[in-house]
């Protein structure tokens, strides 16, 4: 307890001896640092929604692909119904082998 008690006075005569200039420069750089944590928090937020919505588009057209396999569809008709290249059909059935 005394060494946080004595910590506390050290940087209490610290702050009593910084010039305006110091002071200024402190009072920026929390600013900034503000500005910079938001703008974090905002990609963060974002990214995390539109993973979650590519995520659920993926998973929405797998299934229905399972459903047109079982149906045992032409390939032509399996794009019409999943807007996918003939190329993305077949490595999504190659992954589920």
């Amino acid at each position: 307890m005394q060494h946080t008690t004595q910590g506390l006075k050290a940087a209490a005569k610290m702050l009593n001896n910084l010039t305006e200039e110091e002071i200024r420069l402190a009072e920026e750089i929390e600013r900034r640092q503000n500005e910079f944590n938001q703008v974090l928090e905002f990609y963060y937020e974002n990214g995390r929604e539109e993973g979650i919505e590519i995520g659920e588009k993926q998973g929405i057209t797998k299934g229905q692909l399972l459903l047109c396999f079982k149906l045992n569809l032409p390939m032509e008709e399996i794009q019409k119904h999943t807007g996918l290249s003939i190329e993305e059909i077949e490595a999504f059935r190659k992954e589920m082998e």
